[in-house]
């Protein structure tokens, strides 16, 4: 079972697309309000649960959510847990970066916008999911790794999401790819992410 959203961004098992070097960096987990906890969404491996992969930019290998981690860096939003609907955050540990956004220079609404490092060099793109038109190269736009393409045909890259945070929760304004080794160039931090 699993789900598809409007920028076509798969959840869950039913495409497992390992074979094609699509893999998950994220282990997710939601809170419940039985006796206030987390717990892991999907309980089951899959196949990408054996890959070994440690690149330079992961905090460490699949990384569980704990309550007290909840507690501890998310003070605002861990009292309103019990008034916020099961299923409608979910948490996970991973990497951020913020890098800068340019619309396509022929502003076709399609074909999405640049990512852009550091040094002025385009290193990704955001596909044309969000309606927000992004400042010509003025702002600094946070983004959050939930998965990455390793295959024979491309060089490594980071699935990303753009998010911004209202009430100590991040949501997601678009999705991206970044390329790994521009990533770990980056100044990345390793977090603990209330996605909602």
């Amino acid at each position: 079972m699993g789900w598809v959203g409007e920028a076509w961004v798969c959840i869950g098992d039913d495409r497992c697309d390992y074979d094609i070097g699509e893999i998950p960096e994220i282990l997710c987990f939601e809170h419940d309000h039985t006796s206030l906890r987390v717990q892991r969404i999907r309980e089951k491996p899959a196949p990408y649960d054996e890959a070994s992969s440690s690149p330079g930019w992961k905090g460490g290998d699949d990384q569980e959510v704990q309550l007290e981690d909840i507690e501890t860096r998310h003070l605002e939003l861990f009292p309103k847990l019990g008034g916020i609907p099961e299923g409608h955050i979910v948490f996970f540990w991973t990497s951020s970066a913020f890098f800068t956004l340019t619309a396509t220079e022929d502003k076709h609404p399609s074909r999405g916008t640049a990512i852009f490092d550091s040094f002025g060099e385009v290193v990704g793109n955001m596909g044309p999911v969000s309606s927000k038109t992004p400042a010509q190269g003025q702002e600094q736009h946070e983004s959050i790794v939930v998965g990455s393409r390793r295959n024979q045909f491309s060089p490594p890259s980071l699935l990303v999401l753009q998010v911004e945070w209202r009430e100590s929760i991040a949501y997601r304004v678009d999705v991206g790819e970044i390329l790994e080794e521009a990533w770990e160039r980056a100044s990345h931090t390793w977090k603990l992410v209330p996605l909602g």
